[in-house]
């Protein structure tokens, strides 16, 4: 089974709603969270 990732700023979630969406990811499947290195879409 593969991994689940998301990456991080998520539009339209306030930066400090962040964190408690973040401590959720592993009882959901995820496991690893990205940052971009851009502000905005990053191909």
């Amino acid at each position: 089974m593969g991994n689940w990732g998301v990456t991080l700023p998520l539009a339209g979630v306030p930066l400090a709603e962040h964190r408690d969406l973040v401590k959720e990811l592993p009882d959901l499947g995820y496991t690893d969270v990205w940052s971009a290195e851009t502000a905005g879409t990053d191909a």
